[in-house]
């Protein structure tokens, strides 16, 4: 059984870098906030619609389980506290007043901080929603323990009371007719009410094309 919620992002939201969200700011709430240069993916969904409705993800804990946050095996084009500075994310001395800062449960594992990437997407979208990070470390070489560190994170989020996760891990051995570690941990969230949504066709593997019939 594959994780429960799956939905395919445009591919405008897929290929968002890290680089392209270094000065991403939300709608503004003080004058000190200027346009962000990737205002182009609040524009592309309309959302600047819902933030003047006053839809801005109060009251919402959001969580994100990806790579790593602040924990880069390579130089990044910005770290955390110039995020927040920029208003790329929450944290004391957001320029729009955003001061509570992403809640990081784990982020032990180094990679390519693809989670604050994906985290500077979702504050732009809902920048009042308290924000999670998680990190899972996933490898080819290790399938059990991959698929428990999923859920490991998947459980940590369900311990902090998020109402949404966000899992952009791919596991590259995830069980297909049976239901595995992450998947177990998935449908719990799921059946406690948390919505669960997993990125779909990340690597392009979408489709009848894809599937081998020899």
């Amino acid at each position: 059984m594959q994780r429960i919620i799956v939905i395919a992002l445009s591919s405008a939201l897929a290929t968002v870098s890290l680089a392209s969200l270094s000065a991403l700011s939300p709608e503004p709430a003080a004058a000190a906030c200027t346009p962000p240069p990737a205002a182009a993916v609040v524009d592309a969904l309309d959302i600047d619609e819902l933030h003047a409705r006053g839809l801005t993800g109060a009251g919402v804990k959001i969580g994100v389980i990806s790579t790593s946050f602040n924990n880069a095996t390579t130089p990044q084009p910005t770290t955390e506290s110039q995020d927040i500075a920029a208003g790329a994310l929450p944290g004391p001395g957001n320029p729009c007043g955003w001061e509570r800062p992403v809640t990081v449960l784990s982020d032990n594992s180094p990679n390519d901080d693809e989670g604050r990437a994906m985290l500077q997407i979702v504050h732009a979208i809902a920048p009042a929603a308290e924000l999670y990070f998680a990190t899972a470390d996933v490898t080819e070489s290790a399938t059990v323990s991959s698929d428990q560190s999923i859920a490991d994170a998947i459980d940590s989020m369900m311990a902090a009371g998020v109402d949404i996760i966000v899992d952009d891990m791919m596991e590259v051995y995830d069980t297909a007719f049976s239901e595995g570690l992450s998947a177990a941990a998935a449908r719990r969230a799921s059946e406690a009410g948390i919505a669960y949504v997993v990125l779909a066709g990340n690597l392009g593997f979408v489709g009848a094309s894809t599937v081998d019939t020899s």
